[in-house]
């Protein structure tokens, strides 16, 4: 798969036509069907609406229409538990300010999350296509800003290489200034702790 260096430490890659065009407009579509607003994690396990979050979202589910591209996901990153797909819509002044994916393991919520499935320790960000202005997914602590471009993916990894979290991967989506964005979260999670947890349904392991 073809992809391009936007930042070496931490490592931030931009890969063109990581969905096709007719997955694009099926996951759009998809997404459409379900939207409500977007949560954040928090102590209630459905999340909670938080200001710092002003999109729409929709999870897809376990849709075999869209695993192709969750397998993609998998074999790129070469971890095995892919959570399910979330479809993200921004309208005009709509964003997320900048924010870590993995959970914070020293609170209680954040443990729970990992309990129940692993840390996050990879994500893709894609793009389904491009408003007409505004919308970048920028990386304050890098001083990088991506513009949105349509079908392609921009993937980091979490970790620092000693398994902290890497606080550089701090990222936000910048308010859409003209037209509609849509994008989608891939998250993967690392592998699970040895200790009898308990796997969320909504994650999928590749089988064997």
């Amino acid at each position: 798969m073809h992809f391009e260096v936007l930042h070496r430490d931490p490592l931030i890659l931009f890969i063109p036509e990581f969905v096709s065009a007719e997955e694009a407009v099926y996951c759009i579509a998809a997404g459409d069907r379900a939207m409500e607003r977007s949560k954040v994690v928090c102590n209630d396990p459905s999340g909670c609406i938080d200001a710092r979050r002003t999109s729409e979202s929709a999870h897809l589910g376990l849709d075999p229409l869209v695993e192709p591209i969750r397998q993609r996901a998998r074999e790129f990153s070469r971890l095995a538990t892919c959570e399910t797909l979330q479809v993200v819509r921004y309208d005009v002044g709509q964003e997320f300010k900048p924010h870590l994916d993995q959970f914070d393991t020293s609170t209680d919520v954040g443990k729970r999350e990992v309990r129940s499935g692993g840390q996050r320790g990879a994500t893709f960000l894609v793009y389904l296509n491009e408003p007409a202005a505004g919308g970048a997914t920028v990386f304050p602590e890098v001083g990088l800003s991506v513009l949105p471009k349509a079908r392609a993916a921009v993937f980091w990894r979490h970790q620092l290489p000693n398994g902290r979290t890497d606080p550089r991967t701090l990222h936000g989506g910048a308010p859409v200034t003209r037209g509609r964005k849509y994008a989608m979260n891939c998250w993967l999670r690392l592998p699970q702790q040895p200790a009898g947890t308990q796997i969320n349904p909504q994650l999928q392991p590749r089988a064997p």
